[in-house]
Formats: C-alpha cells, sequence, structure tokens
C-alpha cells in the first residue's frame, strides 16, 4: 500500500478545505494559509489501516500537523511545539487529532 499522498492529492485538499486548516477554525481561526504553510495528513492513520486516498486526507497547517500518537497509551506530544496563528490548542484538542 502507498502511505505518501501525490501532490495532486494534496492539492485537491488543500483547494477543497479553502486553504484553512480545520484545528485552527475549530479555535476559532478563520485564516486562509499558503500552501506551503500546510501539510496533508490521513484522517485515519496508514498505520491502523487508512487508505492513502483523497476522502482520507486532510490538510493542517505544518505546526499542528505534528500532533502523533506515540505510544499504546496515546501519549500525545507537539515535536514542533509552535502554536497556530497565536493560539495553543487544548490536550483534548489534540487528542481529538491523534486519533
Amino acid at each position: 500500500s502507498i502511505r505518501a499522498f501525490t501532490t495532486a492529492q494534496i492539492l485537491r485538499a488543500y483547494e477543497r478545505q479553502g486553504h484553512k486548516c480545520p484545528f485552527c477554525l475549530e479555535n476559532g481561526i478563520d485564516t486562509e494559509y499558503a500552501f506551503e504553510e500546510m501539510q496533508g495528513d490521513h484522517i485515519i492513520p496508514w498505520s491502523q489501516g487508512g487508505r492513502t486516498v483523497d476522502d482520507n486526507l486532510q490538510m493542517f497547517v505544518r505546526s499542528v500537523i505534528t500532533v502523533k500518537v506515540i505510544d499504546k497509551e496515546k501519549s500525545i506530544m507537539s515535536k514542533s511545539g509552535k502554536r497556530c496563528s497565536g493560539n495553543t490548542h487544548t490536550q483534548a484538542q489534540v487528542n481529538h487529532y491523534a486519533n
């Protein structure tokens, strides 16, 4: 199974989402981001059987895409530690996107 999304898939998702990060929108940040500021990610993780198809792809600002499950207890970390347009995300929001 192919793990990486194609550039065409990523561009389609970027346009479909109106250049916006769903994580930011949930926090009241209605900002359009440049394509280079965003990255695609599997909705259902590839490691959990998620397919690399358009319906399983969403775009996030790179600073929030790094949120991942790091062990079987689902401990969460942010590799970048950056903020999304000046707002931090709650642990509940991090958990929502990591699951």
